[in-house]
């Protein structure tokens, strides 16, 4: 009785708590500032402090200045070549995915094997994203080096 007693009176406080926003409860807008030209007028002779000018501070140099050196070398003879040697490494890896698919198709058309509760079918499907993830893997890295030097996109087909 005593509990029941205690939970009405703390749902009688709850209900007494007035609502914390009462702009919202109300229906009331918060106050917008609002910048007039005066306003403009008045910060107009500060505006170079804040980087509103033509006039700033010289930026850094940045990397692709400081690498410019190195980059010219990087052409588009490069990237391509770079291309070439990342399929070359990457050709057996694919020959590999290739082979699980045929293997995996072979093993889904024995009469009596469920295909897509096999085990055997399910360890060479674990084997087969492995290889492929290892593909993208590898040509993602050689993309990002690629974009970070500033080569083209079609440089790396």
């Amino acid at each position: 009785m005593q509990l029941r007693a205690s939970f009405i009176l703390a749902g009688a406080l709850l209900c007494a708590v007035p609502a914390r926003d009462s702009h919202a409860r109300e229906g009331k807008k918060k106050d917008v500032p609002v910048y007039t030209d005066d306003d403009l007028r008045r910060v107009s002779p500060l505006r170079g402090q804040t980087g509103g000018t033509m006039e700033a501070a010289p930026s850094p140099p940045t990397e692709a200045a400081a690498g410019a050196g190195r980059r010219a070398e990087r052409d588009e003879a490069y990237w391509r070549r770079e291309w070439e040697r990342l399929r070359d490494r990457v050709q057996p890896l694919r020959d590999r995915a290739e082979e699980l698919r045929g293997q995996i198709e072979q093993r889904r058309r024995r009469p009596g094997v469920r295909p897509y509760s096999d085990p055997g079918i399910a360890s060479m499907q674990g084997r087969l994203a492995a290889l492929e993830a290892r593909i993208r893997e590898a040509e993602d890295r050689l993309h990002e080096r690629a974009r970070r030097a500033g080569a083209l996109p079609g440089w790396l087909r």
